[in-house]
């Protein structure tokens, strides 16, 4: 076998390979006799048919097996010799001549390729232990736990029933039955159904013509379901609700005390304070972890500058550009006046959004090796975890869901990558030079809001929406 370098340029490669037939030869003669000890054949004993008779039969099939195999340890061993990670699977460039090909099939004439690829430029990882990363850790005050007491009061409220007419914030408890027409349509029927009025809970208008009803009454509640109703076979249609008011009843105050916290499940007051504060710090803390992981993305994104694989970069493009689209899309089918989307181009996505396609191809080849060097990996019951979580937001198809995604490498490696970032990320945090910063919740927010705006897609910025003109409009340019 011999190896020559065609072009050497940057991070691409481009090699020439070439095996010779008679090495070829010779793994066939070699594959041929182990077939021999258990071939059968009609007309000739096991073990016993003539190698010559068994390459007749099976000689192209084996040596096209013997050149695949080939080809794919030889780039892959010539790939770790070299010290070299191709960025993506090699191209490999295979004689286009029909008649040579065969040549090459039947041992007549050397295999000679080519092979092309992009390489992972590869980084010096130290001094991680230099880098000045700020953690922020979050200052729970008084005020905030006392707030979410009485969030907690207002949503265990109760009424007392009255006899006077409904107003905003009493609850009414009612029957009901919807019409379309005069025909009562699925779903819109109820007994005993409970709604406090101003909520929101309901159909728009149908709470605002509850206010002044009282306990007893009959009356009729006329509504349009809103365009975008959930079930299309409602939206956009006039109904009439014919409601019978069983109980009209006013909020009573939710005393803070013990009887809350009780009535929460915990010993008193005291005990639930404890509590809030422990949910808020996790419910925080999480968001303090995310702007953690920022300011160490910043911080290897600062130190490390290098040339990219011009495949990854334009393939982080796509991704770009798909997710944009997806999301315009999705935009266009909400908007009745929309025509036909415009698409995004690569143009566009490159120039707005590049520096971005950059940064993330830059710190995921920087993380990939800060990984390698420090022996971190995804165990496989870390990923069967994260795969029962996922599985789990598919009642019903959680089985189906974890058998697919173990017949499936490619997937497995999508729902691993996150995982290996994260712990990769908390490795940096653990050996990074780190100072605690001590905020409030408010401030904490104001940082998370600022730094995920900044990765933030806007694909109304790339299209433009061209309305349909309204009916009245057209009769308008028509006068």
């Amino acid at each position: 076998m011999n190896i020559e370098e065609l072009n050497i340029t940057g991070l691409n490669r481009h090699l020439k390979i070439t095996h010779l037939s008679s090495e070829l030869a010779e793994k066939l003669e070699n594959r041929l006799i182990e077939i021999q000890k258990t071939a059968h054949v009609k007309g000739f004993r096991v073990g016993k048919v003539p190698i010559q008779h068994l390459k007749s039969i099976y000689g192209k099939n084996i040596t096209a097996e013997i050149i695949d195999k080939e080809v794919k340890e030889t780039i892959q061993s010539t790939t770790e010799q070299r010290n070299e990670i191709p960025a993506k699977q090699p191209q490999i460039i295979f004689p286009e001549d029909e008649q040579i090909a065969n040549d090459i099939v039947n041992l007549k004439q050397d295999l000679v390729y080519e092979v092309k690829y992009e390489i992972i430029p590869q980084l010096e990882i130290e001094g991680l232990d230099t880098l000045s990363i700020e953690k922020l850790i979050v200052n729970i005050q008084k005020t905030e736990i006392e707030e979410s007491i009485k969030d907690i009061a207002e949503k265990h409220k109760s009424y007392t029933p009255k006899k006077t007419n409904a107003q905003k914030g009493d609850e009414v408890t009612m029957d009901f039955v919807g019409y379309i027409g005069e025909k009562a349509f699925e779903g819109g029927t109820a007994n005993g159904a409970k709604l406090e009025i101003g909520s929101g809970m309901y159909i728009p208008g149908f709470e605002e013509q509850l206010i002044g009803k009282k306990q007893g009454e009959n009356c009729q509640v006329h509504v349009t379901f809103p365009d975008d109703y959930g079930q299309k076979s409602l939206a956009g249609k006039e109904a009439r609700f014919d409601v019978n008011i069983i109980e009209v009843g006013k909020p009573a105050k939710t005393e803070i005390d013990d009887k809350l916290a009780e009535s929460l499940g915990l010993e008193n007051l005291n005990k639930l304070k404890e509590a809030i504060e422990e949910q808020l710090k996790r419910e925080h803390g999480r968001l303090a972890d995310t702007v953690v992981k920022r300011y160490v993305l910043d911080a290897l994104d600062s130190k490390y500058q290098f040339d990219l694989p011009e495949s990854l970069y334009n393939d982080e493009l796509l991704a770009i550009k798909n997710e944009m689209q997806r999301q315009n899309n999705k935009s266009d089918a909400d908007d009745k006046e929309q025509e036909t989307p415009k698409d995004i181009s690569i143009e566009d996505i490159e120039k707005n959004y590049g520096d971005l396609a950059k940064r993330r191809v830059r710190l995921g080849i920087v993380l990939s090796q800060i990984a390698r060097k420090a022996n971190i990996s995804v165990s496989d019951k870390e990923l069967q975890d994260e795969v029962r979580r996922q599985a789990s937001q598919y009642p019903g198809q959680e089985q189906q869901f974890v058998e697919l995604i173990q017949k499936n490498p490619t997937i497995q490696g999508q729902i691993s990558a996150p995982i290996l970032e994260q712990k990769t990320v908390d490795y940096i945090v653990e050996v990074a030079n780190i100072t605690e910063k001590s905020v409030t919740v408010a401030e904490l927010q104001e940082i998370y809001k600022t730094i995920t705006a900044e990765d933030e897609l806007e694909p109304e910025k790339l299209t433009k929406k061209a309305k349909t003109p309204s009916k009245n409009k057209e009769k308008k340019a028509k006068k």
